[in-house]
């Protein structure tokens, strides 16, 4: 039989945060509507949150079972490397601006360079392929939601007056 992987930076700390959400989840289901029976209506959510929390210990007693990890780097650059890696940290960045910019600049052209630079930092360097579906997928976008569904998406500040 292999030996077992050992720990990665933070798992345990994951795992207690994951116990302490469904814990957290549990009670907001008992909370919401008791249970006064197999058939009520929050005997699904609690038998969900249950599982979780049940599975969450078992995984949690795993964890803490498997060894430490000896590598000789230091536990800050094991962090970054295994938990936050360099295009998670960018992509999270990237979501931030599109939020932001967003009412400034609208949807259409936030969404555009939000596509064409996650496909760039997710490893995409077609540039052409990558134009091609960051304006085919808002060309389906706005026919479905502006046209189809009347929804009206954010058209910028800056844009108010120049196309109106």
């Amino acid at each position: 039989m292999s030996e077992p992987r050992p720990k990665l930076v933070g798992e345990v700390f994951f795992v207690l945060l994951l116990l302490a959400v469904s814990l957290f989840l549990l009670g907001s289901a008992y909370t919401i509507s008791g249970f006064e029976s197999f058939a009520s209506a929050g005997a699904v959510p609690m038998a969900a949150a249950g599982l979780m929390a049940v599975c969450a210990l078992v995984i949690l007693v795993q964890t803490l079972r498997r060894p430490p990890d000896t590598t000789e780097a230091s536990t800050l650059r094991r962090l970054m490397v295994q938990v936050t890696p360099p295009a998670l940290l960018a992509m999270l960045v990237l979501i931030v601006l599109y939020v932001v910019l967003l009412e400034q600049i609208g949807f259409l052209l936030v969404s555009f360079l939000f596509l064409l630079a996650s496909m760039f930092v997710l490893g995409s360097y077609r540039w052409v392929m990558n134009l091609v579906v960051s304006v085919g997928v808002l060309g389906v976008i706005y026919i479905v939601f502006e046209e189809l569904f009347s929804v009206v998406l954010p058209a910028g500040y800056l844009w108010q007056g120049v196309f109106q």
